[in-house]
C-alpha cells in the first residue's frame, strides 16, 4: 500500500465523520460544485464495505439523515415493477443471448430512470444521500452516467458514492480493471 493510501478502515471511518458534519451536509468547501464524494476503495474491500453499509443504515446515532441506496436492489425494485418482462428475461437471454439482453434492460432501466426511482421529497437539512452495491449493478449501470442523472435530483443534498475501484478526480475506473470513464465533477475521498 502506497504511503497515501489509506486502509480500508480509515476510509470508512472518514466517511462515518464526513456524512455527520454541518460543511459536509450544506455542501460548504465545494466552491458551488457539486456536492458528491467518491469513496474509492479496493475490490477485495467489497465485504467489509458491505458490513459498514449495513452497520451505518442501524445506526440511530448519526447526526445526519442517512438515505442509503444499494443500485442493485434499486435495478431489482424498478425491474419487479414490469413483471411481464421478469417473466421473460431468462427466455430472452437463452434466446437471443446476454449482449441483447443487456441492451433491451439498458433501453429501459436507464441513468434517469434511477435517478427518479431513488428520488424522494423533501429534502431536509442533514439529509445525506449514500450509494452502494455499484459493482453489483455493473454492466446494468455505469457510475459516471448515474452521477449525471441524479445531479438535478439531489442538487440540495450530499451525495457519497462507495466506489469498487479508482476514482482520479477526472475518471472513475471499475475494479481497478475496467476501461476509465470522465467524471470530474465529484470529489475524490479515496
Amino acid at each position: 500500500m502506497a504511503e497515501t493510501e489509506r486502509s480500508i478502515g480509515e476510509l470508512l471511518d472518514q466517511l462515518q465523520q464526513d456524512i455527520q458534519d454541518e460543511d459536509f451536509q450544506a455542501g460548504r468547501g465545494t466552491s458551488n460544485e457539486e456536492n458528491i464524494h467518491i469513496y474509492g476503495y479496493d475490490p477485495h474491500d467489497e465485504m467489509t464495505v458491505r458490513y459498514f453499509v449495513a452497520r451505518l443504515e442501524r445506526n440511530k446515532a448519526l447526526h445526519c439523515r442517512l438515505k442509503s441506496y444499494n443500485l442493485y436492489q434499486v435495478f431489482l425494485e424498478m425491474l419487479q415493477a414490469k413483471p411481464k418482462v421478469c417473466e421473460r428475461i431468462p427466455q430472452l437471454e437463452a434466446r437471443k443471448g446476454s449482449r441483447f439482453l443487456l441492451e433491451k434492460l439498458a433501453g429501459m432501466i436507464t441513468p434517469q430512470a434511477f435517478a427518479a426511482h431513488m428520488a424522494y421529497a423533501p429534502h431536509e437539512p442533514g439529509d445525506v444521500v449514500l450509494l452502494h452495491g455499484v459493482g453489483s449493478v455493473y454492466p446494468f449501470m455505469r457510475m459516471h452516467t448515474l452521477l449525471e442523472a441524479i445531479q438535478p435530483v439531489f442538487s440540495d443534498v450530499p451525495v457519497a458514492v462507495l466506489y469498487p475501484g479508482v476514482y482520479t478526480g477526472r475518471e472513475l475506473k471499475l475494479f481497478n480493471l475496467l476501461p476509465a470513464n470522465e467524471y470530474y465533477r465529484g470529489f475524490n475521498i479515496s
